[in-house]
């Protein structure tokens, strides 16, 4: 993914994202719970990454502040259906999440 001032990853077999500033393209490891198989889970844009956390109980939909480095907004997330996309507007005040399952397709706007 990528925005104005960065480029974020994922690697095969590797935990974590990797974000680059542009356009140095200096690039560091982010210990945020993301992997490869978490294709289309997250998305980057409006100074933070938004990323679906499974790794909480219940999953949580999370921004991670790229600024401050640290997580700054949670919202409570309902279990996801396969298949799942994220895209936020460029101010970041909302956030598009499209669930998908072989019978039923929903969208939510999160503002």
């Amino acid at each position: 993914a990528i925005d104005a001032t960065h480029l974020a990853f994922t690697q095969p077999q590797i935990r974590g994202l990797t974000l680059c500033t542009l356009p140095e393209l200096a690039c560091e490891a982010l210990p945020l719970p993301i992997g490869d198989e978490a294709y289309g889970a997250w998305t980057i844009g409006a100074g933070g990454i938004w990323f679906l956390d499974q790794s909480t109980e219940p999953p949580t939909l999370a921004r991670y502040d790229i600024a401050e480095r640290r997580i700054s907004q949670r919202a409570p997330f309902a279990p996801m259906a396969f298949g799942r996309s994220l895209a936020v507007s460029p101010d970041g005040s909302e956030v598009l999440v499209a669930r998908g399952a072989p019978t039923l397709i929903d969208l939510m706007v999160a503002r």
